[in-house]
């Protein structure tokens, strides 16, 4: 066997460069193991472990530290000063065979090297960890701009330090703390188009599934992360998730035209973020407006990853209930099943796949980023917020209100309005703004094509082009000069030209206007009977007027007014259907509005063509 010196400095190497976390636990079981089997008489110090810096240095981890003292002291005390992680470790070292009766010395190495490492000169000067201890009492401005101006890697050094993450948790409020926690666990990758907008939106939405301050933390020392996708390359080319490349989902999609995945590392699209549309795959280009795949994915790490074994048995409890209940169950993607004209009866819905989509999907629906009809019954999903988890999920209300916080206040809207609910106050960038971004990129490739036609370019030949080039033409149209004889240049005084009636239209004679007259007077003399004329259109003061005939359009041969009907004509026999035979029933007026009536200037004379007369009225 090697001499135990030898076998130090290479199992502190292999700790080091070692780039997987599922096998971490077994390279610092390495570690540990050959300081314990140390002699008792060697010196205890941490030489041994620092013999290999050169070969640190030629295989050092893509965004590790620079010197070996550093990166070893950050592994080690994130074993030794989080209780989470160092009991994830002992689970592995008990499988590979260490003994209760070992668990003690194990631990006193752990804490005794993680002690000497920190206090060695190139760790206390290093900018990382100094930044670290200065980072929690900053305020949130500069805060911001410092984890801002990190560079991925350092930020992942910062994500990892358990210190740090207490002493946040500890010392910012939790909407604060999980503004942090977002910024430090989200990675924007080379190859994003809008990286800065993708990353702050990727941020704001991380945040919303981190207002539980021990979830947060949870989520930070367990090493999860959130990876922002290109929006034009597969998810499975990014090392996060190559280890899926070839495979498919358990539905039989294949990972690699899948857009999202929710394992300890969340992947995110950038044109979910956005509202665009990616060209990965084979199907849909993005998914419905409003629907949020961050949320989605993000939720399944931290159901996974962030909550304790009572939260997990909580959803699946309400899972098991809502399935035994069947289509009479409050599902978060609407009915269970959809029926067609024939009644053939759909697949399930998928919030009914498992617990895990169950509740990711219950988390769109309380964070109201649910738009959108399920992919299998072809009906909405519900998306109507906190309100309708508190009234159909009671059961997780309170475990969704713990982890989200109060969630968005739905804006009033009438009852009978058939808009879908949104959230007050949200912005079109909230979730998925798929319909405001394809207007947004219209008008902005349609400016770009004006630029092109304006200067005579040939541009992209795409739809806008096309759309705007025929506006143009049809708008200004195109002069092509034409040969022809010159015309002559006009006198400086043009001779004075009689101006000549137009032959197409000449005016009419007085005959004409006479004769025209004539023939309106007769067709208003057949409508409405023949009138007197005044000259001047208003009738003298006192001059007797003719009195319009009531019997008929040209009234008796006499012109006197016809009685009333004697009381046994048959014109006053007993109505039919509330009016007298042969008549239309009139509505009556009393005498008084009919008096007040006669007694305006010019309108008794019509009445009294269709009343009997009115007696005159005495003063009492």
């Amino acid at each position: 066997m090697p001499a135990p010196a030898d076998s130090l400095a290479d199992a502190a190497l292999a700790l080091a460069t070692g780039t997987d976390p599922e096998l971490r636990g077994r390279d610092l079981l390495d570690l540990l193991w050959a300081l314990h089997r140390t002699p008792a008489g060697s010196p205890r110090t941490v030489t041994p472990v620092l013999a290999r810096e050169d070969a640190y240095r030629s295989a050092r981890p893509v965004g590790a530290a620079d010197s070996l003292a550093v990166r070893l002291s950050e592994l080690l005390d994130s074993a030794a000063l989080d209780p989470d992680a160092l009991a994830r470790h002992e689970e592995t070292w008990r499988a590979l065979g260490v003994t209760e009766a070992d668990l003690p010395a194990l631990r006193g190495e752990l804490t005794a090297l993680a002690d000497g490492l920190r206090v060695l000169p190139e760790v206390t000067a290093d900018p990382v960890r100094a930044l670290a201890a200065r980072l929690p009492g900053l305020s949130t401005d500069d805060r911001d701009t410092a984890l801002a101006l990190l560079p991925p890697a350092d930020r992942e050094r910062l994500a990892a330090d358990p210190v740090l993450v207490d002493a946040l948790r500890a010392q910012l409020p939790a909407a604060e703390f999980a503004s942090v926690a977002a910024h430090l666990m989200t990675r924007v990758p080379d190859g994003v188009e809008q990286p800065v907008t993708a990353g702050a939106r990727a941020r704001a939405q991380v945040a919303r599934l981190l207002r539980a301050p021990d979830v947060a933390a949870r989520l930070l020392k367990a090493g999860s992360r959130v990876v922002v996708v290109p929006r034009s390359e597969a998810m499975t080319s990014l090392d996060a998730f190559r280890h899926l490349r070839g495979a498919v989902t358990g539905d039989g999609r294949p990972w690699d035209d899948v857009r999202g995945a929710g394992t300890r590392t969340a992947a995110v699209t950038e044109e979910n973020l956005l509202g665009e549309r990616t060209t990965v795959g084979t199907g849909m280009s993005a998914y419905p407006d409003g629907y949020s795949t961050t949320l989605h994915e993000f939720a399944h790490t931290l159901h996974l990853h962030g909550l304790d074994a009572v939260d997990r048995q909580r959803i699946t409890d309400a899972f098991r209930t809502t399935t035994r209940a069947g289509e009479a169950g409050n599902w978060p993607d609407g009915p269970l099943h959809g029926y067609d004209t024939d009644g053939r009866r759909s697949a399930p819905n998928y919030s009914s796949r498992d617990e895990f989509e169950f509740f990711a999907q219950l988390t769109n629906v309380y964070l109201m980023a649910h738009g959108g009809s399920d992919p299998y019954t072809g009906l909405p999903r519900n998306n109507a917020g906190p309100e309708w988890a508190r009234t159909h999920q009671p059961a997780l209300y309170p475990l969704l209100r713990r982890l989200y916080g109060e969630g968005p206040r739905t804006a009033p809207r009438h009852p009978r309005s058939v808009e879908p609910a949104r959230p007050r106050g949200a912005r079109p960038a909230d979730a998925n703004p798929v319909e405001a971004t394809d207007v947004e990129n219209e008008a902005l490739a349609r400016a770009r094509a004006l630029w092109d036609v304006a200067e005579d370019g040939a541009g992209d030949g795409s739809d806008s082009y096309v759309a705007v080039r025929a506006l143009w033409d049809g708008t200004t149209g195109t002069h092509a000069p034409q040969p022809h004889t010159p015309a002559p240049l006009p006198s400086p005084f043009p001779a004075p030209v009689p101006r000549a009636r137009s032959a197409a239209a000449p005016p009419p004679t007085d005959s004409a206007v006479q004769q025209r007259l004539q023939e309106l007077r007769a067709v208003v003399d057949a409508t409405f009977g023949s009138q007197p004329v005044h000259r001047g259109g208003v009738p003298r003061r006192g001059a007797p007027a003719r009195r319009p005939a009531v019997g008929g359009r040209d009234g008796p041969p006499d012109g006197r007014r016809p009685r009333r009907p004697a009381p046994g004509d048959p014109r006053t026999a007993a109505p039919r259907n509330g009016h007298p035979a042969g008549e239309r029933a009139e509505r009556p007026m009393n005498s008084a509005a009919m008096g007040d009536f006669t007694r305006v200037p010019g309108r008794h004379r019509v009445m009294r063509c269709f009343l009997p007369p009115l007696r005159k009225r005495t003063a009492a």
